[in-house]
């Protein structure tokens, strides 16, 4: 009897005990779970999404929203044209500056959220009090308005419509210098309460009051002397200050702009204007992630440029662990082009060959700050190719090779992915691939 009485009460104890553990999972465990999924859910919807921007893409007669699918994130310039207390505003396409598109490019631009109205009547009396600024809106595109002309003779038109997650007003600030016989305008873009931030940039260089040259970025221009990113030029005398220099020697300036569109990496768009009668363009070239930097490597009185290869970034690893081999540029007829001459190295010897495949454990784009193929492309862009294929034959690893599968394939890709490079019409040889 007495171990009937202990065998009941050790089973009633173990049912407290589940009861116990079980309330302590209703009661905590499931309301925190819940709260961590609310609080990351919220943090994932406030991130800045990364936006389409089609300013570049601005062309006469058509809208720019035309070139985005329904859900894309994106950019515009525009002139308000219609307020409705509704909360629903009529825009028309303009570039950063003010200057209208032609044809009919207005859409419409709505509210994400119609129940908020502190917002709407916020943005409803910004656009009323101040209609002919220019309007950088980002938004989601939406679906096409297609019954707006539904009771004119314009059926079946669609108006292009964008859910709006911001509008700012932009400032536009328009200065002038003259260099060497030329106006150059200089056109900053920002708002008002942050004007150090650029929300676009155009250079255009004039002769007899005609435009013989234009360059625009949806951010910032450097020029020679702007030393790092962020040290960005911001009106037509801090160009002729730090964007123009001699760098070919004959005594006729140069213009060196340097565009960069923002985000993380890229990019750089580069520009040499040798501004003689009429102007010479020496450089327009997309270095992607990679500035440019002058040198006279040759002490010949011609500055060359130094950069780097920028065709590998992201190739089958992270970008901070591709390759990106310097590249150097050299004045020849009239163009800076990639100059072998100054890009070849002395070949490793085979002892120093032999030590680098010996450090590589793996050939796999993640395995670690730098990738086994680095070396190999840093042998064939300094005009060793046979170096570059004794080294890829000892540090090959057969089990380990999923980024490429085989050897050949390897050489395959790296061979498509180099022909990619805008260098290689004139390192075509040198390379040897």
């Amino acid at each position: 009897m007495n171990k009937l009485n202990m065998r009941f009460w050790t089973y009633i104890k173990s049912l407290n005990e589940t009861f116990l553990v079980a309330t302590i999972v209703i009661v905590l465990v499931i309301p925190l779970s819940i709260l961590f999924y609310i609080s990351n859910t919220n943090n994932d919807t406030k991130e800045e999404p990364e936006y389409f921007h089609p300013v570049t893409e601005y062309s006469s007669g058509y809208s720019p929203l035309s070139k985005w699918d329904v859900g894309d994130s994106i950019i515009v310039y525009a002139k308000v044209t219609k307020i409705s207390s509704s909360g629903d505003f009529r825009f028309f396409h303009t570039t950063q500056d003010g200057e209208k598109l032609d044809g009919d490019n207005w859409f419409w631009v709505v509210p994400g959220n119609l129940q908020d109205k502190a917002n709407i009547d916020r943005i409803a009396s910004m656009l009323s009090e101040d209609s002919q600024s220019v309007y950088e809106i980002r938004g989601i595109k939406g679906e096409d308005d297609c019954d707006y002309y539904e009771s004119s003779q314009l059926v079946g038109t669609c108006t292009p419509s964008i859910y709006f997650t911001g509008i700012l007003k932009l400032k536009v600030a328009i200065s002038t210098t003259d260099v060497h016989g030329y106006t150059i305008e200089f056109t900053h873009s920002f708002i008002e309460d942050e004007p150090d931030v650029s929300y676009g940039s155009k250079i255009r260089i004039l002769k007899d009051g005609k435009f013989v040259f234009e360059a625009e970025e949806m951010q910032d221009f450097g020029g020679f002397y702007s030393y790092e990113v962020g040290d960005w030029l911001r009106n037509a005398d801090e160009l002729k200050k730090r964007a123009v220099k001699d760098v070919t020697g004959d005594g006729i300036l140069e213009l060196f702009i340097e565009g960069y569109s923002g985000g993380s990496h890229c990019c750089f768009q580069n520009y040499v204007i040798q501004l003689s009668n009429p102007i010479a363009i020496l450089l327009d070239l997309d270095t992607g992630d990679y500035g440019i930097n002058f040198k006279d490597l040759n002490n010949d009185g011609v500055m060359e440029i130094e950069t780097n290869e920028d065709v590998f970034a992201y190739w089958h690893t992270s970008f901070s662990a591709s390759p990106m081999p310097p590249v150097v540029l050299s004045l020849r007829n009239g163009k800076y082009k990639a100059d072998p001459t100054l890009m070849l190295k002395q070949p490793p010897t085979d002892t120093e060959i032999i030590k680098m495949a010996s450090t590589i454990e793996s050939w796999s784009g993640s395995a670690g700050p730098e990738v086994a193929w680095k070396y190999a492309i840093d042998l064939i862009y300094s005009g060793n190719i046979k170096s570059a294929r004794k080294y890829v034959d000892l540090a090959w690893r057969e089990n380990d090779n999923k980024e490429f599968g085989t050897k050949d394939n390897f050489w395959k890709e790296l061979e498509e992915q180099t022909q990619t490079s805008p260098y290689y019409a004139d390192l075509s040889a040198f390379l040897g691939i």
